[in-house]
Parts: structure tokens; C-alpha cells; sequence
């Protein structure tokens, strides 16, 4: 079985490519949706990553209901940048544990293929014991658009966010690169590519 990362900053599209791998049966995990479940009071896996999200941040960015409001979170990193460090040392370990867990399913299951993906997947060291790593690249302004369609967002906090991410450290790092300027159509080409490529060099 070969787990690859698949990264790339905001509006990418790597949601698109994880499901083009997932109608072809490829598993995958995105590390931004397994953190809000590790984050989540509400839930036995989630109680531990809530309770270290609560004492560095405190009641400030809980919602009505004392769970975690990621918009308030979200806001309150992007005018404090250090404190980002300090969220991602919290949840990360347990980022990877549940990671970890997972590779031993998708082993057992003789799948040939699996995927680890997110914005993050090198800064948080999630690149780890993987085949290689995937990017995608996409013009900034053609992610500025996305990410607003997306997400409902004003053009100033869209690009304050890209602001935020390292583009350096993909581009140095990264396996293989997907350029996804294109048609989706054109993606798909790009991924199947990949994936024969990778079936005859296991």
C-alpha cells in the first residue's frame, strides 16, 4: 500500500482531487476535518483535544452553546499569528495518533492506494513515513475567487488567510506537483497519470 500527502494552500482544490480519488476507492483523510472531530466537547475523542483548545484560548471563542466556534478561533489567529503555534502544538499529537490508527485500517483492507490531506500536512509534520507528497498549484488570483465563492468571504480576509500560509515550504518539499489551473477534466487526467505512474514503481 503506498499513503501519500495531498497538500496545497487554500482554494487549490484539493477537495475536488480527493473526490475523483474517492470514486475510484482510494481512501483518504483530510487533517482539517479529523481536528474538529479531535476538538469536539461533545464526543469521547474529541473531550482531550477540547479541554487543551480551552486553556490557551479560555471562553473567548466558545459559541452560545460552550462548544468551539471556529469563525471566533479563526479570527482571533489571524489578529494574534503566535498563537497559532501554540494551537497546532495542542492538537497535532493527537492529529497523528488518529492518523496512525487509520494506516493500519486502510492497510488491512489491501487498499493500493491512501491519502493524507490538507493545507498542513508539512507544517505539521504529517509528511512523515509517507511515499512522497502531492501539491497542487493554482494562480493566487484564481484562489482568491474560489476561496470567496467557497466561503462567503470578503476579498480582505481571503487574502489575509493566504497571507498566513507558507507557500515556500510546498514548493520545496512537495513530491509531485498538479498544476489545477485548468478544467477539472484536465485534473483528472493529471491524476490518473499519477496513479499509473505510482502502480509501476511500487
Amino acid at each position: 500500500m503506498q499513503v501519500w500527502g495531498l497538500t496545497g494552500l487554500w482554494g487549490t482544490g484539493k477537495t475536488s482531487v480527493v473526490e475523483y480519488l474517492g470514486s475510484k476507492g482510494y481512501p483518504s483523510v483530510n487533517i482539517e476535518e479529523l481536528s474538529r472531530r479531535l476538538i469536539n466537547k461533545d464526543t469521547e475523542e474529541g473531550r482531550e483535544g477540547f479541554q487543551a483548545i480551552y486553556k490557551i484560548f479560555g471562553n473567548e471563542i466558545l459559541n452560545a452553546q460552550g462548544g468551539l466556534d471556529r469563525t471566533k478561533m479563526l479570527k482571533r489567529i489571524m489578529l494574534n499569528p503566535h498563537e497559532k503555534k501554540n494551537l497546532e502544538g495542542a492538537i497535532d499529537p493527537l492529529v497523528s495518533k488518529a492518523i496512525d490508527k487509520l494506516r493500519v485500517r486502510w492497510k488491512e483492507s489491501g487498499t493500493p492506494f491512501a491519502f493524507i490531506e490538507g493545507a498542513r500536512v508539512f507544517e505539521g509534520g504529517f509528511d512523515k513515513g509517507l511515499r512522497g507528497v502531492v501539491a497542487l498549484q493554482v494562480d493566487v488570483e484564481k484562489r482568491v475567487k474560489r476561496i470567496m465563492k467557497r466561503d462567503t468571504m470578503g476579498i480582505d480576509e481571503v487574502r489575509l488567510m493566504i497571507q498566513m500560509q507558507d507557500t515556500d515550504i510546498i514548493r520545496r518539499l512537495a513530491t509531485v506537483v498538479l498544476d489545477n489551473n485548468g478544467k477539472l477534466s484536465d485534473l483528472h487526467k493529471r491524476i490518473d497519470s499519477f496513479l499509473k505512474e505510482k502502480s509501476l514503481t511500487k
